[in-house]
């Protein structure tokens, strides 16, 4: 068995990591899960990835959906730049996204937006307003202007109701099932019903991963937390409905009450986010990483580390030292007694 077995690691497997070497130094270092994050995964590139996943390695492959969440849609070029003033078309037909037209995703979501909403893209850093609409579509003024990419979330100064699932999570949880797969992960949960729905696809057999991510996932914890077979903390994406300073005291106690509960918790986003572009983390990271631990979490998820970052395998093994280092930490006290007793300075 596994030393790390009490602590779990789940890797996001993208470019950086959908090869040989990568995958096989995974199953080495102990990595219990492998995360396919459909919002950056076309339907017709899945069960390619599955099967080419599964021919290398035995570790156990988890479906991401995309989940109740809007996105901007495709750019002409990887990002478009936009001024405060600019005014942006936002279409109901289908095109290519510039610095003049953007599309926003699921599809028909520019119904229920209104004149007036704030709309923040990715992390705030980009604002519009919506000024006008009509059949064709919105137009929306930027209020603070700056980079955009395609394929960032966009979030909504007030509640909007979507569906649990997009049509494309429907039809890649089917090729997931019918490769075998068992593990789910459901995005931006805001109701238990949100769980019901996913469990009558993928069944009873199945592993249902809860994301906690929005307000109403708050809200509405406890009976999620029932329903689901394990919940995983995304705070990249709640820190867009709840102010940053807060997020280490929900992250508290959002694990003590899974504790409470008897349900597995994982913590996401920004762990190692450092080593995306360099070999060695932060001392903040690292620091982060075991009080997350210390707090009581059932394992860690790795994410654009292992996705699209220069070091996949550094990253692992970077955490796997972590753990090591907590799972043993009543081992190595010996070594620190000597702090107990400083020399006198007289």
């Amino acid at each position: 068995m596994n030393e790390l077995t009490s602590k779990e690691i789940i890797c996001t497997i993208g470019p950086s990591s959908l090869n040989n070497d990568t995958l096989l130094a995974f199953e080495e270092l102990g990595v219990n899960l492998l995360r396919i994050n459909l919002s950056h995964t076309k339907v017709d590139e899945l069960a390619d990835t599955i099967e080419y996943v599964k021919s290398i390695s035995s570790i156990p492959i988890c479906i991401d959906t995309e989940g109740a969440q809007i996105r901007t849609g495709s750019l002409s070029n990887s990002n478009i730049s936009l001024n405060i003033n600019d005014v942006i078309d936002i279409p109901a037909k289908r095109v290519m996204g510039t610095k003049d037209q953007i599309n926003l995703y699921p599809e028909g979501i520019i119904n229920d937006l209104e004149i007036g909403d704030l709309i923040k893209v990715d992390f705030g850093e980009v604002v519009w307003q919506i000024k006008s609409k009509n059949e064709q579509g919105l137009l929306a003024r930027v209020l603070i202007g700056g980079s955009i990419g395609q394929n960032k979330a966009v979030t909504v100064d007030r509640d909007i109701v979507l569906s649990a699932l997009t049509n494309k999570d429907r039809e890649c949880l089917d090729i997931g099932l019918d490769l075998g797969l068992q593990d789910f992960a459901i995005s931006f949960v805001n109701q238990s019903s949100d769980v019901d729905m996913v469990r009558e696809i993928v069944g009873h057999e199945s592993r249902i991963i809860s994301k906690i991510e929005c307000i109403n996932g708050i809200k509405n914890f406890d009976s999620i937390a029932v329903k689901s077979d394990a919940l995983l903390i995304d705070r990249g994406d709640l820190s867009r409905e709840v102010m940053i300073e807060r997020i280490p005291q929900l992250q508290k106690n959002l694990i003590q009450r899974a504790s409470q509960m008897d349900t597995k918790i994982y913590v996401a986003t920004n762990l190692l986010e450092s080593m995306v572009d360099t070999t060695v983390p932060t001392r903040a990271e690292i620091n982060d990483i075991y009080n997350t631990l210390s707090d009581g979490v059932s394992g860690l998820v790795l994410a654009a580390e292992t996705a699209i970052g220069s070091y996949p395998k550094r990253c692992v093994q970077m955490v796997t030292k972590v753990i090591n280092q907590y799972m043993n930490r009543s081992i190595h006290v010996q070594s620190y007694q000597y702090w107990d007793n400083p020399v006198s300075s007289t």
